[in-house]
């Protein structure tokens, strides 16, 4: 009897780790599947950070319950080795920015951040006078500061916003763009944007800056990409399953939070196809950055990231981190790119935590 049951648990311990080392392959590589075809692999690669997590807690199980498994699972971790590197970089050992320059070399301090329209996220009434954010902006002294969801001076000063702050900016930054729409640039050297022409604006936004650094042109591509648009019933039923409620009416899952995630990967997927177009029309040393809505293994990024464009986090950050922390999406969205002729030195997110957004700061030598 005793035999048998053992028999049962390593034959289930089986059964379930095959199936887990199919899922984890899948979900890692499901960026790769158009979602207007399937929405199937948008959705899987979302869950790949706990199912190599689990993958690894099952090779170590493996070694007690049935040890010839394990090495299925460290297969499983070496074919998932590139994705699992590109959501959990491990760049021990990178370059000092300060150093690098202090070798006469060339280093843009470059940051994105999404300011959630400078309301401070971490107050309930989301107004903080003077604002965090806003001081955050001045603080981090970045030569290129690119912002979605930054509504224009008048909006702001409309809600008694501290005008130092904004006089301050001015000061840090000479050349300055922020339209109606909320996206911005800030930056300490000239630039000339760059008209772009689509279709769906009122979907997603991006700007283009050719941004003049010592007689070398830099094409600066500021994007914010199509929102899932949860409403707050949508957040308060995704609290409840992620607290375990396992009474919530299925019918709604599907049409409120799978329906609405498909549909908006499918537009993530036709807005990446289109500014992939701006960004060949635009050759040269090419940045990217800004608020993907979506995590680095889409297919939304990798249409954008095509041949010739490096993630920034993944060659010069260190370990897995998050971008946006709000309503229990623990993601990391906000993305940043760029071609040959930039060389990723140092990358971070945090700084602030007064937007739904963490800022991604990089620093990039300019070869």
């Amino acid at each position: 009897m005793r035999s048998k049951l053992k028999t049962l648990i390593k034959s289930l311990f089986a059964i379930a780790d095959i199936l887990l080392a199919v899922f984890t392959i899948f979900s890692a590589y499901g960026g790769l599947i158009d979602p207007e075809s399937s929405s199937a692999g948008a959705l899987a690669a979302m869950l790949f950070p706990p199912a190599i997590c689990a993958v690894v807690i099952m090779m170590l199980a493996a070694i007690f319950v049935h040890r010839y498994l394990a090495l299925l699972n460290i297969a499983v971790v070496i074919i998932c080795w590139g994705p699992f590197m590109a959501i959990c970089p491990l760049n021990f050992f990178r370059a000092n920015p300060t150093e690098v320059e202090a070798e006469g070399n060339k280093v843009l301090k470059v940051v994105t951040f999404n300011t959630f329209g400078l309301q401070d996220f971490e107050n309930d009434n989301h107004e903080t006078i003077p604002s965090n954010s806003l001081q955050f902006m001045i603080d981090c002294d970045a030569d290129i500061l690119l912002c979605q969801e930054l509504y224009p001076w008048k909006t702001v000063l409309s809600r008694k916003y501290n005008s130092m702050q904004t006089d301050s900016l001015a000061k840090r930054y000479p050349y300055s763009s922020n339209d109606e729409r909320g996206m911005a640039i800030f930056s300490k050297y000239p630039f000339e944007k760059i008209p772009l022409h689509y279709n769906d604006s009122y979907k997603y936004d991006v700007c283009r800056y050719d941004v003049n650094i010592d007689s070398v042109t830099v094409h600066v591509f500021n994007m914010h990409l199509q929102s899932i648009g949860l409403t707050d019933s949508d957040k308060k039923l995704y609290h409840d399953i992620t607290e375990g409620d396992t009474d919530s009416d299925f019918t709604h899952i599907r049409h409120d939070l799978l329906g609405k995630l498909s549909l908006a990967f499918v537009e993530r997927a036709r807005q990446s196809r289109i500014i992939r177009k701006f960004i060949d029309d635009a050759p040269g040393r090419i940045l990217v950055a800004g608020d993907f809505n979506d995590i680095p293994l889409c297919y939304a990024y990798r249409t954008i990231s095509g041949d010739n464009l490096t993630d920034v986090y993944r060659r010069a950050g260190l370990g897995f981190d998050i971008s946006y922390h709000a309503d229990r999406f623990y993601f990391r969205i906000d993305q940043m790119l760029c071609s040959d002729g930039l060389l990723p030195l140092q990358a971070q997110y945090g700084g602030t935590g007064s937007s739904d957004h963490y800022p991604l700061t990089a620093w990039l030598q300019l070869l």
